[in-house]
């Protein structure tokens, strides 16, 4: 049960409601399992592991900030999300709408900041097409990305792609010395975790630099990295800033969907440093 606030609040949570609407299944079945272009938004569903990895994290947020949640689709209302200084984005949020990205770049081009915990962000494209129907590109055999019908989505969202980054049979991010990792009195950080999203990089002398010819925006800063691979292509994985233009608001992203599970954020202490660390940056920043 979401309950949205009627007033202004420093941070908006999104629990990808839609998005486990397409992905979890019901008596065995799913979206995927039957091929569906289309799907209701009234059909069962549990709360997403993600969710319960970030329960105790947003407790916790909600006694030092205001905080108001809503759903994923609630993104295509902006009134619903435009007043916030942060948007929290995390979990499985791999289907938007044309909507959603719409509201998403307007925010961010209004000096919005969001702190990014997803793998895939805005990674396919569907539509809400009834008040209770999400109708996807095509069948869910082929499902159409955002870089197919505007190369720049979803880079130029968050300055990250899974491409660019890959998978890792390590568990670590190496850090460097950013207002964020204050607190955490390590070189290395432990992160329990397969699939990452990062920046476009490359590689010299064994450090990642942000190649801006393939960056689609402004800046990138790599906070923390290590290797990752994707299609035999060395990318990296870690925690990185964003900005769309010189102006616009900033995206700070944790790397990985994983993050927020319980084994993670719900029991690391580092990572919930870490996670409060960068809510703490973003909104001091915010305008």
């Amino acid at each position: 049960l979401i309950v949205k606030a009627q007033r202004k609040d420093d941070i908006t949570v999104i629990y990808p409601a839609m998005n486990n609407v397409l992905y979890h299944k019901v008596g065995a079945k799913s979206v995927f399992s039957e091929n569906s272009s289309k799907t209701s938004l009234l059909r069962s569903v549990i709360v997403d592991k993600y969710s319960h990895g970030m329960v105790d994290f947003l407790s916790d947020l909600g006694r030092e900030y205001r905080v108001n949640y809503v759903t994923d689709l609630d993104l295509e209302d902006s009134l619903s999300f435009s007043s916030s200084k942060l948007l929290i984005i995390y979990g499985k949020s791999t289907f938007w709408t044309p909507g959603m990205i719409d509201n998403l770049i307007q925010y961010q081009e209004k000096g919005g900041n969001v702190l990014n915990i997803t793998s895939y962000l805005a990674n396919n494209i569907c539509w809400h097409t009834n008040l209770n129907e999400i109708q996807l590109m095509d069948s869910s055999k082929v499902f159409k990305s955002w870089e197919q019908i505007d190369s720049s989505i979803p880079l130029s969202l968050t300055g990250v792609l899974y491409r660019f980054s890959g998978f890792s049979n390590n568990k670590y991010y190496r850090i460097g010395n950013h207002h964020i990792f204050n607190g955490v009195d390590l070189d290395e950080i432990m992160i329990d975790a397969d699939l990452f999203s990062g920046p476009p990089v490359v590689w010299k002398e064994g450090e990642p630099v942000v190649d801006v010819q393939n960056l689609a925006g402004h800046s990138c800063e790599i906070l923390a990295y290590s290797k990752a691979t994707f299609d035999n292509i060395v990318g990296v994985k870690g925690i990185s800033l964003f900005q769309r233009t010189a102006t616009s608001g900033k995206v700070m992203s944790l790397g990985t969907e994983d993050w927020c599970e319980k084994t993670n954020i719900g029991e690391n202490k580092n990572l919930q440093i870490i996670t409060i660390n960068a809510v703490d940056f973003l909104i001091k920043d915010s305008p």
